[in-house]
């Protein structure tokens, strides 16, 4: 489990912190699997995180460009988890 410390934040487009951001997503993209199932909320937010920093604009689209398809599943992801969310969970 990761601490607290170690997740990713997005904290807005002016933040100077986007940069480490970025680095640490760009670690957790390479590993990313579609496929895998997320059931803590604490990593789907930091999926959430990661696809704010990459489609913000803040970052230059040659960077976001290898990453692209994999950002674009990282909703599918999270909006996934959130839908099964009900009164039982």
């Amino acid at each position: 489990m990761k601490s607290e410390y170690d997740r990713i934040r997005f904290y807005g487009n002016t933040d100077l912190s986007i940069g480490i951001g970025y680095e640490k997503a760009k670690k957790i993209l390479d590993e990313f699997d579609v496929g895998e199932t997320y059931n803590d909320i604490n990593n789907v937010i930091e999926l959430y995180n990661i696809y704010q920093i990459f489609t913000s604009g803040a970052v230059k689209e040659e960077y976001i460009r290898p990453y692209a398809a994999k950002v674009k599943d990282l909703m599918h992801i999270i909006s996934r988890f959130f839908q099964k969310i009900d009164d039982d969970s």
